[in-house]
Protein backbone atom coordinates (compact mmCIF):
# COMPACT_ATOMS: atom_id res chain seq x y z
CA UNK A 1 0.00 0.00 0.00
CA UNK A 2 2.66 2.41 0.49
CA UNK A 3 5.81 3.34 -1.72
CA UNK A 4 8.84 5.18 -1.23
CA UNK A 5 11.42 6.26 -4.05
CA UNK A 6 15.01 7.90 -3.98
CA UNK A 7 16.13 9.78 -6.78
CA UNK A 8 19.31 11.23 -7.79
CA UNK A 9 20.30 14.25 -5.50
CA UNK A 10 18.30 13.08 -2.43
CA UNK A 11 14.69 13.47 -3.29
CA UNK A 12 12.46 11.11 -2.02
CA UNK A 13 8.56 10.51 -3.29
CA UNK A 14 6.48 8.94 -1.52
CA UNK A 15 3.20 7.19 -2.88
CA UNK A 16 0.08 5.09 -1.26
CA UNK A 17 -2.11 3.02 -3.93
CA UNK A 18 -5.92 3.88 -2.98
CA UNK A 19 -8.62 1.84 -2.81
CA UNK A 20 -8.98 1.79 -6.63
CA UNK A 21 -5.57 0.16 -6.57
CA UNK A 22 -3.80 3.10 -8.64
CA UNK A 23 -0.38 4.83 -7.43
CA UNK A 24 -0.81 8.22 -5.88
CA UNK A 25 1.95 10.31 -5.06
CA UNK A 26 1.15 11.71 -1.81
CA UNK A 27 4.68 13.92 -0.70
CA UNK A 28 8.02 14.57 -1.72
CA UNK A 29 11.47 15.74 -0.14
CA UNK A 30 14.48 17.17 -1.09
CA UNK A 31 17.07 16.05 1.91
CA UNK A 32 19.93 17.54 -0.69
CA UNK A 33 21.94 14.30 0.83
CA UNK A 34 22.10 11.18 -2.12
CA UNK A 35 20.13 8.24 -0.47
CA UNK A 36 22.51 5.22 0.58
CA UNK A 37 19.41 3.24 1.93
CA UNK A 38 15.45 3.16 3.03
CA UNK A 39 12.90 1.28 4.95
CA UNK A 40 9.40 1.45 5.35
CA UNK A 41 8.60 -0.33 8.78
CA UNK A 42 6.13 -3.40 9.01
CA UNK A 43 2.67 -2.29 8.75
CA UNK A 44 1.50 -3.13 12.31
CA UNK A 45 -2.06 -4.97 12.34
CA UNK A 46 -5.36 -2.93 11.49
CA UNK A 47 -3.40 -0.03 10.14
CA UNK A 48 -4.15 1.33 7.07
CA UNK A 49 0.03 2.68 6.48
CA UNK A 50 3.53 2.62 8.45
CA UNK A 51 4.10 5.37 10.16
CA UNK A 52 7.74 5.81 9.27
CA UNK A 53 10.28 6.12 6.56
CA UNK A 54 13.62 5.55 7.38
CA UNK A 55 16.70 6.68 5.71
CA UNK A 56 20.32 6.74 5.39
CA UNK A 57 22.47 9.07 3.59
CA UNK A 58 25.94 9.30 2.59
CA UNK A 59 26.67 12.04 4.56
CA UNK A 60 26.81 9.53 7.38
CA UNK A 61 23.06 10.63 9.17
CA UNK A 62 19.62 8.60 9.66
CA UNK A 63 16.83 10.47 9.12
CA UNK A 64 13.37 9.19 10.32
CA UNK A 65 10.99 10.94 8.56
CA UNK A 66 6.79 10.60 9.24
CA UNK A 67 4.51 9.65 6.85
CA UNK A 68 1.62 10.67 8.61
CA UNK A 69 -0.97 12.22 6.63
CA UNK A 70 -0.72 15.50 8.86
CA UNK A 71 3.08 16.09 9.16
CA UNK A 72 4.06 13.94 6.16
CA UNK A 73 7.61 13.81 5.34
CA UNK A 74 8.75 15.68 8.31
CA UNK A 75 11.91 14.94 9.54
CA UNK A 76 10.87 13.29 13.03
CA UNK A 77 14.59 12.23 14.24
CA UNK A 78 17.94 12.18 13.23
CA UNK A 79 20.78 10.36 13.91
CA UNK A 80 24.76 10.88 12.95
CA UNK A 81 26.46 7.92 12.45
CA UNK A 82 29.89 7.07 12.84
CA UNK A 83 30.41 5.30 9.52
CA UNK A 84 29.06 5.89 5.85
CA UNK A 85 25.41 3.97 6.47
CA UNK A 86 24.68 0.99 3.76
CA UNK A 87 21.52 -0.17 5.30
CA UNK A 88 18.95 1.02 7.80
CA UNK A 89 15.93 -1.42 8.97
CA UNK A 90 12.98 -0.15 10.85
CA UNK A 91 11.49 -2.77 13.54
CA UNK A 92 8.16 -3.21 15.40
CA UNK A 93 9.18 -3.78 18.86
CA UNK A 94 5.90 -3.36 21.70
CA UNK A 95 6.74 -3.24 25.00
CA UNK A 96 6.38 -6.19 26.92
CA UNK A 97 6.66 -8.86 24.31
CA UNK A 98 9.69 -10.01 25.02
CA UNK A 99 11.88 -8.73 21.81
CA UNK A 100 13.63 -5.85 23.85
Amino acid sequence: RQVALSLQGGEIIYFEVDALGNLVEQDKKDLGQEVAAMDLGPLPPGRQRCRFLAVGCWDNFVRVLSLDPADCMEVIAIKAMPAPVESVSLLDVTPGDGSA
